[in-house]
This record gives C-alpha cells, structure tokens and sequence, in this order.
C-alpha cells in the first residue's frame, strides 16, 4: 500500500475532482475515490483525514486554478472589454468534458456550501478575487472608452460573475451552444449600453 509521500498529490487531487463532478459531494463513496485516485484507503486517510478534507483541499485547488485561468484571459486579450467579451463567449461556445466541469464552484455553493461555513469561505474567497479582477478590467474598459464612464465597476463584476455562472448550468445542463452564446452577447451588450441610475 502507498505511502502518502508515495504519490503525487495534485495528481490524486485532479482524480478526485474528476469524481465530484460527476457525483457530486453527498453522492461520491470513498470506495470510489480510492479507486478513482489509485491509492490506498488507509493512504488516502493519512493524506486527507476524511472525504470532507479531501473535498476541501480539492475545491482550493480547483478554485485557485479557475481564479488564474480568468486572470489569464482578461490580462492576455487585447482590450479589456476583449478579455470580458472572451471570457463569456467561451463558456458558452464550451464543448465536451468542459461543459459538463464548469460548475463544481455552483453546486458545491448550492449542494453543501448553505451549510458548511469552511466550504462557503472557500468558495467566497474565490469569488472575491474574481471579481476583483473583473472590477478590474471594467475600470479599464471604461478608462478606454469601451464601456460607459457611469458603470459601477462592482455591479458590472456581479453581473458578469452571475451570468457565467449561469451559463456554466446551462452548458452543464445540455443548453444548445447557440442559446448560451445568445446569452453571452445579450450580457456583453447590457454592459456597452448600460443605463445610468435615475
């Protein structure tokens, strides 16, 4: 049997996402992630504990590569808006396992995240830094004229935040690529034409 120093342990994390998508937390049996993960179960105890700080120790991870991956798109486009405009488009034009991945974050928050209080801050903290970036780009975009100088910077992150996640259930949930990306470029057209507040 391994030992835990044994094995790589981003590797094994990435097995046992791999599971949670599919299940879901409350569905996943530790039979099924030992096996999934390729390790022992006593292995698997010595690493994480438990199920739950394996659940958790993989949602940090996979919450700290979604917050790079955003970060990598809205500062590699060539405007702002362009990186904004990237990132809703290419969930909704998604294809494959990456729809049906996009939204561990989603149905953690709705499945255990209501009640689970290190879970909701896990999640939280990610959103934070998301939607700092996004906040971000919206500052710049309106600095270069490419959204309107009244936007809240903040409402716009929101916003956009919501609708990706929204199209993350909808891609998931099977949603034709051309409904989500119709979604996609109603949300980019709201932020361009956005009304100031009366």
């Amino acid at each position: 049997m391994a030992r835990p120093s044994e094995f790589d342990r981003d590797e094994v994390l990435l097995r046992a996402m791999e599971v949670f998508w599919c299940n879901g937390y409350e569905a996943t049996g530790m039979p099924t992630l030992v096996e999934a993960m390729g390790i022992g179960r006593q292995s698997l105890y010595n690493a994480f504990e438990s199920k739950r700080g394996l659940f958790l120790e993989a949602l940090k991870v996979y919450q700290g590569e979604r917050a790079k991956s955003l970060q990598k798109v809205l500062t590699s486009a060539p405007t702002p808006l362009a990186g904004i405009e990237t990132l809703l488009i290419s969930i909704a034009t998604s294809t494959g396992v990456a729809r049906t991945r996009g939204c561990l974050s989603v149905n953690t928050a709705t499945e255990i995240g209501v009640s689970d209080d290190e879970v909701a801050d896990i999640l939280r903290r990610g959103a934070q830094q998301s939607k700092a970036d996004l906040s971000a780009a919206v500052e710049a975009a309106k600095a270069q004229g490419e959204l309107p100088a009244h936007l809240d910077a903040q409402t716009a992150a929101e916003f956009v935040l919501t609708v990706m996640r929204g199209l993350r259930v909808s891609a998931k949930g099977g949603a034709p690529v051309s409904e989500t990306r119709n979604v996609a470029r109603m949300a980019l057209a709201a932020l361009r034409h956005a009304q100031p507040d009366t």
